[in-house]
Parts: structure tokens; C-alpha cells; sequence
């Protein structure tokens, strides 16, 4: 069994959000794994490309409120929302985006008007 295994399926699971560990109670478990920051930054990768992928096919078009409470930089934030607002069903994800905005994860807000000029041009 891999070291990390548990650690990994409750950084997955809860999107890489310390924010969803917490309010899952999770976070706790994780943090005494000590995940090193490489492998952590490798599963963060691997996630915001799924993350990416369901939300540009449709298949999850909410997973968008997921990115406002990841564990990412602002300018990742904002690269993974740029990368949305050129997909083909814009549309639909902007209404997800304006429909999930009391949602967003307060220390995010004030990226929400950044957010919103990068789907609106």
C-alpha cells in the first residue's frame, strides 16, 4: 500500500481545499500524512485538469464553485476560469458561474468581478 494512499483520496475527494477538508472533517487525517509539496503540487495539477475537463463537456458544469475554494493561486484561478470562458458552451458555464457566486469561498470574492469580464468579452 503507497504511503500517501489515504492522503491522496481525501486531497481527490475534497478537491485540493483545505477549506473542504475542514468542513468535512478531514483535514485533520490529511495534515498528519505530511504529504511533501511536489507530490502535493502533481495531485493539485491532476485535479484542476479533471476539474477542467467535466466542466468544459458538460458533464459537471458546478464543479466551477470548486475552483473558487481550491488551494491554488489567484493566478491559477484565474488561468483554469480564462481556459472556460474559451470553451464551447460558455454560455452554459457562465450561467453555472452567476448562479454559484453567493457560493464562492469568501477570501475569493473579490476575484469575482475578474472572473466575471473574462466570460462577459
Amino acid at each position: 500500500m503507497d504511503k500517501f494512499e489515504n492522503a491522496k483520496k481525501i486531497y481527490f475527494n475534497n478537491f485540493a481545499s483545505t477549506y473542504f477538508m475542514d468542513r468535512n472533517g478531514e483535514l485533520k487525517a490529511y495534515k498528519k500524512a505530511k504529504v511533501p509539496i511536489e507530490l502535493e503540487n502533481v495531485w493539485k495539477e491532476e485535479i484542476m485538469k479533471n476539474i477542467l475537463a467535466d466542466i468544459k463537456s458538460g458533464k459537471d458544469v458546478y464543479l466551477i464553485w470548486n475552483i473558487s475554494c481550491m488551494d491554488i493561486s489567484d493566478e491559477q484561478m484565474l488561468k483554469m476560469y480564462a481556459d472556460l470562458s474559451r470553451s464551447e458552451n460558455k454560455k452554459t458555464i457562465l450561467d453555472a458561474l452567476i448562479s454559484l457566486k453567493e457560493l464562492f469561498c469568501s477570501e475569493k470574492r473579490d476575484l469575482w468581478e475578474q472572473v466575471l469580464t473574462l466570460f462577459k468579452s
